[in-house]
């Protein structure tokens, strides 16, 4: 009879490596997402400062076109919360966006007050990624992270368990 050891080997080493390439390629998602939402957010800022600097500059359209960008923002935020696991950034925080008066005359301090939230947003998002990846210790993010798949399988190990023990005793 051959030593089953080496095979055992070989596939506990495959699997660590299994999980290590799905923890990384989830982690570049997740950074991709993160990159791609903070330049939206960054986008905003431009378009707000360049659609208030034009000549054409009309509150009602500007509004509409806010809510739309507001809109798209909140869907990738909910994509980054769906990607980490967890909730990085409350979709809430985006109405912050929507609720700049545009329609006040003073141009330069909507200008300044959009920037303000927006940058916050940022801040936020950077500061709470870094807290989640760098800050938190992995049995914690795990548990964040996969807490539905680990409970999974803790219940059907648990099942398997009661399966053996019941037909074990049954042959007895």
């Amino acid at each position: 009879m051959t030593n089953p050891l080496p095979l055992y080997i070989a596939i506990i080493g495959w699997l660590i490596v299994l999980l290590l390439n799905n923890r990384t390629l989830k982690r570049s998602e997740i950074s991709r997402i993160k990159d791609r939402l903070i330049d939206k957010l960054d986008s905003c800022i431009s378009w707000l400062d360049s659609e208030i600097n034009s000549d054409a500059f009309e509150p009602s359209l500007a509004e509409v076109q806010l809510s739309g960008k507001a809109t798209l923002i909140e869907l990738k935020v909910r994509q980054l919360n769906h990607y980490v696991g967890t909730e990085l950034l409350p979709v809430s925080e985006i109405s912050n966006i929507r609720a700049l008066d545009v329609f006040q005359p003073n141009k330069a301090e909507l200008l300044v007050e959009a920037t303000e939230t927006i940058s916050d947003l940022i801040e936020k998002v950077e500061i709470r990624y870094d807290e989640f990846y760098f800050s938190t210790p992995l049995p914690k993010r795990l548990w964040m992270s996969h807490r539905q798949t680990m409970m999974g399988a803790f219940l059907s190990l648990l099942l398997i368990i009661a399966f053996l023990t019941s037909t074990r005793l049954m042959i007895e």
